[in-house]
């Protein structure tokens, strides 16, 4: 099934960035190398509170390791929370008479390659770790947690030690200590001021990085009202912004599971295209453009097909609108609520070059295309984090999709694709399950 919508075309073209099916709305995370990559958010007042507080994120681990999540910390002041490489999941607070609190999820090591949640609450009387949705300590403490000029640091002790070696995704910090009912309600949600739980005030969310920002940008935006972004360091946002599965919980309830979302440019103009395999209470969607990836306007609307358990292709053709134009999609329920997908980018300079569209495994098939015919021979590897080659193959294709089966290989996580043409390679993170 096809619906194809037309808007007068005018010039083009290419790179994109694509989602692996299952994901409904934004699905970027941050990848850290475990070595010197790491984050950090400058300091601000509203980030400063001493009695009231909830952190949250989303964590994969990838080895046992003494580490850094998110913190705000010196030795003396502030809060943390992090991996232990005995303990697993830890978080705590120092607080003004020079006294340390920590809990310990109590489970030991953390499965590697496996998504947690983890939140930090504390009242005022009472520190909380919760992790999964589950209280797994609390402690009575009455006291205030002394505050500090520090930044937020993001995968290390900013910058200099305890590097953590995963993905991290959809930190946020709160000026409240959060009920397990709210905690519960945000946690497999992509939040926007609209979808929180009525309890909660959106003014209260002193900080909130979701990572989605677009693939080339070194910025981490906070998407809070108080606009407190950040910067990556050492890393490169186009292969350690990284796909990411948390939205895919069986408890989400999403409303569009999302195949795959690019922009193509194509003659004189650009198709932007997407498929979905389910939809749930779908209205439509909203095709939107940006010149700066952070500032977007809608220009077309798209009708969703409600209640949907088969695959929907859409297509809509936009002229271009300068030399580097982002484009994302809107979704909106019939209830009003709505997601937003990461964006695709279109860049004008690189017309007429062979440009890598998408790369993803479905079934145990890796799946990559590139914007037009190869008519040559490929070499595609398949490198852990390592640097150890696990796959490699050669062949010769003049499609613009290759697909190549992995059935056979035993190796689970985080790995390099390189695609060797003509001397030319490309590179992209994927995640083998």
């Amino acid at each position: 099934m096809k619906q194809i919508f037309y808007t007068i075309a005018f010039l083009v073209l290419i790179l994109s960035f694509s989602y692996n099916s299952g994901f409904s709305q934004t699905n970027m995370a941050l990848y850290f190398d475990g070595v010197d990559s790491y984050a950090l958010a400058p300091n601000s007042a509203n980030l400063n509170f001493s009695n009231q507080i909830t952190v949250m994120l989303w964590v994969k681990t990838l080895d046992n390791r003494t580490a850094k999540l998110v913190e705000k910390e010196t030795w003396n002041s502030g809060w943390t929370i992090d991996q232990d490489k005995w303990n697993g999941w830890q978080a705590g607070f120092k607080d003004v008479n020079g006294n340390g609190y920590s809990l310990q999820w109590g489970d030991k090591i953390p499965t590697a390659d496996k998504w947690y949640h983890l939140a930090m609450t504390y009242d005022g009387t009472t520190l909380k770790f919760y992790v999964d949705g589950v209280l797994k300590k609390d402690t009575s403490v009455s006291t205030t947690i002394k505050l500090n000029s520090e930044p937020v640091s993001f995968g290390s002790d900013e910058g200099g030690q305890k590097f953590f070696y995963g993905a991290i995704d959809e930190v946020q910090i709160w000026n409240d200590a959060l009920t397990i009912e709210e905690i519960i309600a945000i946690k497999d949600n992509y939040l926007t001021s609209s979808n929180i739980p009525s309890s909660l005030n959106w003014s209260d969310l002193k900080g909130y990085w979701s990572f989605d920002e677009a693939p080339d940008s070194y910025v981490i935006e906070d998407k809070s009202d108080f606009s407190n972004d950040g910067e990556l360091y050492d890393m490169n946002p186009i292969v350690d912004r990284i796909e990411s599965s948390i939205f895919e919980s069986e408890n989400s309830n999403l409303p569009v599971s999302l195949g795959q979302f690019s922009a193509v440019g194509q003659n004189e103009s650009v198709l932007i295209s997407w498929t979905t395999f389910i939809e749930i209470n779908n209205e439509k969607f909203i095709v939107e453009y940006s010149l700066d990836g952070m500032n977007y306007e809608g220009i077309a609307e798209i009708a969703g097909a409600g209640n949907s358990n088969v695959p929907i292709d859409y297509e809509y053709v936009d002229f271009s609108r300068g030399d580097l134009v982002y484009y994302r999609l809107k979704q909106k329920d019939f209830d009003g609520k709505t997601t937003v997908s990461s964006p695709v980018i279109v860049n004008k300079l690189a017309i007429n070059q062979l440009s890598l569209i998408s790369a993803f495994i479905s079934d145990n098939q890796l799946n990559v295309i590139f914007n037009e015919p190869l008519e040559t021979t490929f070499t595609i590897d398949i490198i852990e984090l390592s640097g150890k080659l696990i796959y490699s193959v050669s062949k010769y294709s003049n499609e613009s999709n290759i697909q190549i089966s992995l059935s056979d290989r035993s190796f689970q996580g985080i790995a390099i694709m390189r695609v060797t043409i003509d001397g030319e390679v490309f590179s992209k993170k994927i995640v083998l399950n």
